[in-house]
């Protein structure tokens, strides 16, 4: 199962492909804000990929116009809407 590693707080979980970020970090006990519950209207969730971005999901339709919005690079990521596959994430 891929893990999921923070930086700088040096904590990690183990994220099930079928769970978002937010969703695997919620249930390791890893703080993270998400004001608007999941639906990529508040970008709260953001997390910056450092390492791994070709184990993330495709962004979804409502991530990427929020992305747009307000201009984020590619390696950064709505947790909320980001799942995990085939690698381990350094975050």
């Amino acid at each position: 199962m891929p893990e999921i590693f923070t930086v700088p707080d040096k904590k990690s979980v183990n994220a099930d492909p079928a769970q978002t970020i937010l969703d695997a970090m919620v249930d390791g006990d890893i703080p993270i804000t998400n004001a608007c519950g999941g639906q990529a209207h508040c970008s709260t969730c953001r997390v910056m990929v450092l390492d791994g971005i070709d184990h993330c999901s495709a962004p979804t339709d409502a991530e990427r116009a929020l992305a747009k919005k307000l201009q984020l690079p590619v390696h950064v990521r709505l947790a909320c809407q980001t799942s995990i596959s085939g690698g381990d994430v350094y975050l």
